[in-house]
C-alpha cells in the first residue's frame, strides 16, 4: 500500500489491508447477486418441466455441434416426455414447446401468451435489426394490420396455381443456367435466387401483385456478380 496514501488518510497497514478486502469482497458480492437475478428462473415457471442447463444454450458459439446435434443429444428426449422445457435464450428464460395441445392452448389465449419477437426482447441484436417487426411475431393492433393485408390473399376461394407453377420453372431453368455457367466443379450461391423467386410467387400468388418476376428472378445482384467473379 502507498505510504503516501496511508499518510493523508491516517490509516494503518491493516486498516488499509482490511479495507480493500472488504471493498473487494462487496463487489464481488455485488456482482454475484446481480448475476443471479440474471440467470434465475423466474419463480411463476411451471414447475413440473425441466430446466435445460445454460452452457447448452450457449454450446452453438464456443462449439462446431449444430443446432440439430444439439437438439438430439439433449433436447428431444425432455421435450418428447415433458412436452415443454426452460431454456435460456436471448439474454433471458423462455419456454420451449413441442406438444401440440400446449401450442393450441397458446395460440387461442392471446391475451395471455403475448407474442414478442427479437426486436422487443433483444432490440440491440443483429437478429433484430434483421426481422424487424412482422406478422410472425407482433401483437395487438400490429398484429391486426398485417393480417388485414394477408388474409385476403391466404383466404382466396379461386387459388390459381399457374403463377407458382410459371415462377417454379423459371426458378429451376435460372439454377441450371447459374450451374451450367460456373462448370460441375462448382457450386452456386443460391440463396439470393431463393429469396427472390419467393418474393416474386407470394407477390403474384397472395398480394395480387405483380413484382417483374422476370427481373427478379434474372437480374444479378452485386453480391451474385461477387461471388461469379471470385469463383
Amino acid at each position: 500500500m502507498d505510504r503516501q496514501f496511508l499518510t493523508r488518510t491516517g490509516l494503518s497497514s491493516y486498516d488499509a489491508a482490511t479495507w480493500v478486502i472488504i471493498s473487494t469482497g462487496s463487489v464481488l458480492l455485488l456482482s454475484a447477486v446481480l448475476l443471479y437475478r440474471v440467470i434465475r428462473i423466474p419463480s411463476n415457471f411451471p414447475k413440473n418441466i425441466p430446466a435445460v442447463p445454460i452452457y447448452l444454450s450457449l454450446m452453438g458459439l464456443w462449439s462446431d455441434m449444430g443446432q440439430d446435434e444439439i437438439y438430439d443429444r439433449w433436447l428431444r428426449e425432455p421435450l418428447e416426455k415433458y412436452g415443454a422445457v426452460k431454456i435460456w435464450f436471448a439474454g433471458r428464460w423462455n419456454i420451449l414447446m413441442t406438444r401440440p395441445e400446449y401450442l393450441s392452448d397458446m395460440l387461442k389465449r392471446e391475451d395471455v401468451f403475448a407474442k414478442a419477437g427479437s426486436q422487443k426482447k433483444i432490440p440491440w441484436s443483429v437478429m433484430a435489426s434483421l426481422v424487424g417487426d412482422n406478422i410472425i411475431n407482433s401483437h395487438g393492433e400490429d398484429w391486426k394490420l398485417y393480417t388485414s393485408v394477408m388474409k385476403p390473399g391466404m383466404q382466396k376461394t379461386n387459388f390459381d396455381s399457374q403463377p407458382i407453377l410459371e415462377k417454379t420453372r423459371r426458378f429451376i431453368d435460372l439454377l441450371l443456367r447459374e450451374q451450367n455457367a460456373v462448370g460441375r466443379s462448382s457450386g452456386v450461391l443460391v440463396n439470393p435466387i431463393i429469396q427472390r423467386f419467393t418474393i416474386a410467387a407470394m407477390g403474384e400468388s397472395f398480394l395480387d401483385i405483380d413484382f417483374e418476376v422476370s427481373k427478379l428472378l434474372y437480374q444479378k445482384t452485386a453480391a451474385d456478380q461477387r461471388a461469379t467473379d471470385s469463383g
